[in-house]
């Protein structure tokens, strides 16, 4: 009952959101700190840095904005999750809990925003996150009712309904279930978007086709997508119909000039010959240049 859903929310919503922490940071150092040290931090000098218009954020300034575009990513399995580590996420994880819980300087201190709630679209992007990644990760744990419902897109009721169906005696927010049940629980939840990113696509694999800068980056990605379709050199050869020497020739950096060949491996790995032709020939040639 796998879903491609959309996302529960865009992600301009969350770098919006990203905007505003960090005006309520150049606050915080404002007061604490100096004028000055928050004009740094931000880029531009203010009394009241919350109020300030969001597009004054220049996101490109702040390292966590790759970061928190990636965990959303992976989160919700859409756009570049197959860049996700655990490393980004732990840089997640600690920007959110240190992040300010009121802003505001002088007079106007004592301001408020939803992105210090759970709801807040980082702090479910990043809790999403935690859970999807505590399916995958081979250390045991346990999943919480609202991690199970923000993988499921459901409320928190629902899933203490249907975990109550299950036999599982919800006692408040603090119920858990391990993560072999929660698998199993939600692959048969329709909303349940499942984990895909690792898996190396035709669309993976013609992205880094299209951005090899040697015949060695190319061969890779038609190695790694033989591997994803579980084709061993001998199996590739006969699907493509090119003799075993050439085929692992391509697939060891070592290609040659063969539209013929390129097209055949191409058409056996479902990628565009056009496309790995095209590429083949222009490596080659640059390597030889």
């Amino acid at each position: 009952m796998a879903s491609t859903s959309q996302p529960p929310f865009p992600a301009t919503e969350l770098l919006d959101e990203l905007r505003t922490i960090l005006l309520f940071t150049a606050d915080f150092l404002a007061m604490t700190r100096s004028a000055e040290a928050a004009a740094t931090f931000i880029g531009f000098d203010s009394e009241q840095y919350h109020s300030e218009p969001l597009s004054r954020v220049a996101l490109d300034s702040f390292r966590i904005a790759p970061t928190m575009t990636v965990i959303y990513d992976y989160a919700f399995q859409v756009g570049e999750a197959r860049h996700f580590n655990e490393d980004l996420l732990q840089d997640a994880n600690i920007f959110i809990e240190g992040v300010p819980r009121v802003g505001g300087q002088d007079h106007q201190g004592g301001e408020t925003h939803p992105y210090m709630t759970e709801d807040g679209t980082c702090r479910r992007a990043i809790t999403t996150a935690n859970a999807r990644w505590k399916l995958e990760s081979p250390t045991p744990s346990e999943l919480s009712v609202r991690e199970l419902a923000l993988l499921a897109n459901m409320t928190e009721g629902a899933v203490r309904n249907a975990l109550a169906a299950a036999g599982i005696k919800a006692k408040g927010s603090r119920t858990f279930v391990d993560v072999a049940f929660a698998r199993e629980w939600l692959a048969g939840r329709r909303s349940f978007v499942p984990t895909t990113c690792w898996e190396y696509t035709p669309d993976a694999a013609q992205l880094d086709i299209r951005t090899a800068r040697t015949v060695s980056d190319l061969s890779l990605a038609l190695t790694r997508r033989a591997e994803q379709k579980g084709l061993s050199v001998a199996a590739l050869a006969t699907a493509s119909t090119v003799v075993p020497e050439r085929t692992a020739a391509w697939l060891t950096g070592t290609p040659d000039l063969d539209i013929a060949t390129a097209v055949a491996l191409a058409t056996a790995l479902d990628l565009d010959p056009a496309l790995v032709a095209g590429r083949t020939v222009e490596l080659l040639l640059r390597q030889s240049s």
